[in-house]
């Protein structure tokens, strides 16, 4: 086993790892490759046959996994101990993980790692709302339940000029200026790392499967994109960012969204990692399910 710097040279081994093993909506190379930051380097932890671990290193040796262990299910959690007893042994003093509910509790209930791992608790969890797009109804908002969606909907169109296109038929400064004005105005307690979407933006969205722009009066305001998930029927809305011009326009967005994955035919839609706040927003869009994500540090006995 070994740690390699993500580059051309060993990108193919990471490709082939997640060909193989993906199964998370996270795992896709272009969206782990957009991640790098000055302050972050992509690494794999390169296990045997193919198996592995996305993960990031910061200058000051701390390490970030990204994702799910790269490896049959039955063999995940050597993968992820072998990970830790690596890193640790190389000098790192912290592990940064995001774990699915059954896996975490799979670990913390093993004496292999209790034995050698303490974690500083549960630092904070997401909720992943996911939508069945064959039962999935609001694409053509009827009746009484879509009532205020539909409300919303026809106050925004009645209000604005709207017109639709992809990313690449608007400049990248229009875009960058979309994501600025989202930063801008989201809470002070998020952390938001604006640099990785700038990374996608000025690649034009290589990697994504589907984008989607929204203009108000000819102005470029709402920007939605994602794409198909490995070894399964599922697509990952993954990035959602708009200015906020006008009341209702994220749900518009979201709306919008929804409609025309479900017009492409994608039978599931998974619509990403989210916060109290972010849930009950999500939420007036109707999902069918969710799962949990739990967020921690480990370190060494």
């Amino acid at each position: 086993m070994e740690i390699l710097e993500v580059n051309e040279d060993t990108k193919n081994e990471v490709e082939r790892s997640i060909k193989k093993f993906g199964f998370t909506v996270e795992h896709h190379y272009p969206y782990y490759n957009y991640q790098q930051t000055p302050y972050k380097s992509n690494v794999f932890f390169k296990y045997d046959k193919n198996m592995g671990i996305l993960a990031q290193k910061t200058k000051q040796n701390v390490y970030y996994t990204v994702s799910e262990v790269l490896a049959p299910p039955h063999l995940r959690k050597e993968v992820y101990l072998g990970f830790l007893d690596k890193v640790f042994r190389n000098g790192s003093n912290k592990v940064w993980s995001e774990l699915r509910t059954d896996f975490r509790n799979s670990l913390m209930n093993d004496p292999r790692f209790n034995n050698s791992y303490r974690t500083t608790g549960l630092t904070f969890s997401l909720n992943w709302p996911v939508f069945d797009m064959k039962r999935w109804d609001g694409h053509n908002l009827a009746g009484k339940k879509w009532k205020k969606m539909r409300n919303l909907i026809n106050r925004v169109k009645s209000s604005h000029e709207v017109t639709f296109g992809s990313a690449t038929d608007f400049p990248q400064k229009s875009l960058i200026k979309i994501l600025d004005d989202w930063v801008k105005l989201r809470s002070a307690d998020e952390v938001i790392d604006r640099q990785q979407y700038v990374n996608i933006i000025k690649n034009d969205f290589k990697g994504f499967d589907h984008t989607r722009v929204i203009a108000l009066d000819g102005k470029p305001c709402a920007i939605t994109a994602g794409w198909e998930t490995v070894h399964k029927d599922t697509y990952y809305s993954n990035l959602g960012i708009l200015n906020y011009k006008c009341s209702g326009l994220g749900e518009f967005a979201n709306w919008d969204d929804l409609a025309c994955l479900k017009k492409k035919g994608y039978r599931f839609v998974d619509f990403g990692g989210s916060d109290r706040a972010l849930m009950r927003f999500k939420s007036k869009f109707r999902p069918d399910y969710y799962y949990k994500t739990h967020f921690y540090y480990v370190h060494k006995r």
